[in-house]
């Protein structure tokens, strides 16, 4: 029983990590740049998120629904083209939303749930560490895919993107 536990629960843990998007042996991270992806969640009686997974990095897939989306991915630097997937339970009913976690219903409402794709591109610099940032619908009440951007984490500075007024910290979702 503890084998098969152990078995399931390090498949669940695939896409939770780092995933490298570059041929070869793994470099040194002064030599590649990492990207994180972000969410919000609002805690309460009737949990609502919403954030942004990283689907592909340049031509190479890597992650989907069954084995899941990298919480942060490693590229070479200069030129990379990011696709990120729109992920939200927003607008759904709490029936809905019961009903769509687990494996048979989180399969479901997968396959009917409209996906919403975003494609963005920036320049990244060997060494740095950058994070994909939004403005939650949760706090700003629109009904609207949010507009991303990156942002260097340590320097702050915005790479893709504009930052919407509203926000004080462009590293941080408040």
């Amino acid at each position: 029983m503890k084998f098969l536990a152990t078995i399931i629960i390090s498949i669940a843990l695939i896409g939770c990590g780092t995933s490298q998007t570059y041929p070869g042996v793994k470099l040194s991270s002064d030599k590649i740049a990492t990207i994180e992806a972000s969410g919000y969640n609002d805690w309460g009686f009737q949990t609502k998120y919403e954030g942004f997974a990283i689907a592909q990095s340049n031509e190479l897939v890597v992650g989907s629904f069954t084995r899941g989306y990298p919480k942060e991915i490693q590229v070479l630097p200069g030129k990379n083209k990011i696709t990120l997937l729109y992920n939200t339970n927003l607008g759904k009913s709490f029936a809905q939303q019961a009903f769509s976690t687990g494996l048979i219903g989180g399969s479901i409402s997968n396959a009917l749930d409209k996906k919403d794709h975003i494609e963005l591109e920036f320049i990244a610099e060997a060494g740095k560490n950058y994070r994909i940032m939004f403005y939650p619908n949760i706090l700003s009440k629109k009904e609207t895919i949010p507009q991303p951007w990156v942002v260097d984490i340590n320097s702050k500075e915005v790479v893709f993107g504009e930052v919407p007024d509203i926000v004080k910290d462009p590293t941080i979702i408040e």
